[in-house]
């Protein structure tokens, strides 16, 4: 039962994680270069100024800092110090100014201003290491940020619906038990939602880095047991055209202390993962409910609770998705699962609603989302409770390719 667990959390990270996604950054930079690479994508540094050392410490120019620590930067040029911001996090640096534990000394050159990297790393939690033969140092292990969005409700995590697998369904009871249709104003938020995802799409390639948190509750043997499992998904996507896309997803999981690299490929409307150790393929239910874009979408009826504010140029959205309408939607996606799951029925799920909150930079295109949602279900004969939180950005625009391996031919 374990294994079909995290079997279920495995394939329904893969799905939701294909919609948009939050950087973990890991970068590469070499003294004396111009050039660096983040999340194996090469950029050219601004104004192509070049890392050195100085002081045994490696230095580069703050605003590739920032940019690569998805933190915010401020500068005060009478005091010549800079501050930046990431979520709740923040570092003071001051031209001069000798820094802690003889972690170096910010400095200006040729009208750059350039910070020791590894105590800016060490402060925002990330790591450096040293290649001497390269003269090379490499940034790892940035986790991704959530954005601060104060319109995410209060009560969030919503409270879980009840299962009941012995209970007769009504056969004529045929409504949709969505709900209500918002007004006019309020439905231009979801629009907006959409139509940066089509931006996007657009963009005809992107780079996505999506981390997942899954707890699941249940009661085995009169025991409460409780499992956590972590990911980070890294999505590559290629749109070849409105109905054809490539996409390459990669997952590092944790659970239990164990961890487990899994792949998945979508190429011509089949779906190939790869889940604790064996492939399955999963034909067109699939790319019909991501209707071949790599964006989940949802009823616009099924859409309440919609807020907007402008952030940065962009704007701040937030909305909600009534959770019969996902309920719908993860059971036709369990429905396609069957290969997965053996010989067993698809589970019957039910979910809560599930709160979006979204960042739209100033172009109109997605950057970054949060996802909150909670599901129950029952798997043979137990009934499991899980929450699920996803935390998800655009790393790369454009550049980006797919590459398939020949044992997708053969399955």
């Amino acid at each position: 039962m374990f294994k079909k667990l995290v079997a279920i959390a495995l394939t329904l990270a893969v799905f939701m994680g294909t919609g948009v996604t939050a950087a973990a950054a890991e970068a590469r930079f070499q003294v004396g270069s111009p050039v660096y690479t983040l999340n194996g994508a090469q950029h050219d540094i601004v104004d192509g100024v070049e890392p050195f050392i100085e002081g045994r410490r490696t230095m580069l120019p703050l605003h590739t800092v920032a940019e690569i620590m998805n933190a915010e930067l401020t500068w005060n040029p009478e005091t010549r110090t800079a501050r930046l911001q990431r979520g709740e996090d923040s570092v003071v640096l001051t031209v001069g100014e000798e820094l802690p534990d003889g972690m170096g000394t910010p400095v200006i050159r040729n009208g750059r201003t350039f910070v020791p990297v590894a105590f800016v790393a060490e402060q925002f939690g990330a790591e450096t290491s040293w290649d001497a033969d390269a003269r090379a140092v490499y940034i790892t292990g940035l986790a991704p940020v959530a954005v601060a969005m104060p319109l995410l409700p209060a009560d969030i995590p919503p409270t879980l619906p009840d299962v009941d697998v012995d209970e007769d369904e009504d056969e004529d009871e045929d409504e949709e038990d969505y709900a209500e249709e918002t007004d006019a104003e309020e439905t231009d938020v979801y629009a907006k939602f959409n139509a940066a995802n089509e931006a996007l799409m657009e963009a005809g390639s992107f780079r996505m880095v999506s981390e997942n948190v899954m707890v699941m509750e249940m009661v085995l043997d009169d025991e409460e047991l409780v499992i956590e499992m972590t990911s980070v998904m890294y999505i590559d996507q290629v749109i070849r055209s409105e109905t054809e896309v490539d996409m390459r997803m990669e997952m590092v999981t944790s659970v239990a202390g164990h961890e487990e690299t899994s792949l998945s490929y979508f190429r011509d409307g089949v779906l190939y993962m790869e889940i604790l150790g064996e492939w399955i393929k999963m034909d067109m239910p699939v790319a019909d409910m991501l209707e071949q874009t790599g964006v989940v979408t949802f009823p616009e009826e099924a859409i309440t609770h919609q807020a907007m504010e402008g952030v940065d140029g962009g704007y701040a959205i937030s909305f909600t998705v009534d959770g019969a309408a996902m309920t719908e939607m993860m059971a036709a996606m369990f429905e396609a699962m069957e290969m997965i799951l053996g010989e067993a029925e698809a589970p019957e799920v039910e979910l809560s609603d599930v709160v979006i909150n979204a960042v739209l930079d100033a172009d109109g295109m997605l950057a970054s989302m949060i996802l909150v949602m909670g599901m129950s279900m029952e798997v043979e004969g137990v009934v499991v409770v899980m929450t699920m939180e996803m935390v998800s950005e655009i790393v790369q625009i454009g550049g980006v390719e797919v590459a398939f391996p020949e044992l997708l031919d053969e399955l």
